[in-house]
């Protein structure tokens, strides 16, 4: 069942629950509706039950019929529009969370204030190791689940109700000064859903930390591109730790696979990165390949 078909389901079934004289939702409209959806699920009823249908018709039908009653509801009374709208994800706290990310990505892609790449620099092999250590606890939390490990669903449940409750208690102490009924009903909705819709907050924070994560390294490609366009960029490293030898073993590693895959010439030779390395004398060589490289990579 989607996830907005859900609501919809959650949300009847507490004003029905609470509207015991039918003041919200009379009872020829829920009748009628049971029958359509019935009917356009292809579920035969009985004397007194539907009769021979399977559980995704039962599903379906039960969808299309909160569907059916949630809109007619929703015009009488938009409070019940507002509360299920404050049980979805903002939209616009995805959309800020994404430009800032962004805005980040092409922040790194200037850290050092300079018309220098650092191939050993933070804003390319930081994110890479950020990101290595991320799918690390992924992975150890994928690990916990399939050990049947519950701590991390209750604890998304507990975060979700306390979400949910802080943004509907305003709107829920609003309706039950003007109508106990539908305040009962809204804040048995609120309650439901915050023991339900925890997996689905859990899902969307991580989608939108992943998409985050994405995003994160598209601005620092394209602010690397940008610059790289409108500046003379040049490529190089320096390390007071580091020789010619155990920097060769670190590009070998971080771009190997991709210059492989690209057909590209890395240079992976002592020979061929002693040149590429700052001194008081010089060094360095054109940025362009290695560009190339990082988005790549």
């Amino acid at each position: 069942m989607r996830e907005d078909t859900l609501r919809c389901v959650l949300m009847v079934k507490a004003v029905e629950d609470a509207d015991r004289s039918g003041s919200l939702l009379p009872p020829g409209d829920r009748a009628q509706a049971t029958r359509d959806a019935l009917r356009g699920s292809g579920v035969a009823m009985g004397e007194d039950a539907p009769r021979g249908a399977s559980d995704a018709q039962l599903a379906r039908a039960l969808g299309d019929r909160a569907e059916r009653l949630a809109g007619p509801l929703i015009e009488r009374f938009p409070i019940v529009g507002e509360a299920l709208g404050r049980t979805r994800t903002p939209g616009w706290a995805i959309a800020a969370m994404l430009l800032v990310a962004f805005v980040s990505g092409v922040g790194l892609s200037a850290l050092d204030g300079s018309r220098r790449i650092n191939i050993l620099a933070f804003p390319f092999i930081g994110l890479i190791a950020w990101n290595v250590a991320m799918y690390v606890v992924l992975a150890l939390g994928r690990v916990r689940s399939v050990l049947g490990s519950n701590t991390d669903v209750a604890r998304s449940r507990r975060w979700a109700a306390s979400a949910f409750m802080r943004r509907l208690q305003p709107l829920l102490r609003a309706t039950r000064r003007v109508h106990a009924a539908l305040g009962e009903a809204l804040g048995a909705y609120a309650a439901d859903w915050a023991g339900v819709g925890g997996p689905f907050v859990s899902q969307h924070v991580q989608r939108v930390l992943h998409l985050a994560a994405a995003v994160v390294a598209i601005g620092l490609i394209a602010g690397l591109y940008v610059r790289g366009t409108v500046l003379r960029y040049e490529a190089g490293w320096e390390s007071t730790f580091l020789g010619v030898s155990q920097v060769q073993a670190v590009v070998g590693a971080v771009f190997g696979p991709v210059a492989q895959w690209w057909g590209a010439h890395l240079p992976d030779t002592e020979a061929e990165l002693a040149p590429l390395r700052w001194t008081e004398a010089g060094g360095g060589g054109d940025a362009a390949p290695w560009i190339h490289l990082i988005a790549l990579t």
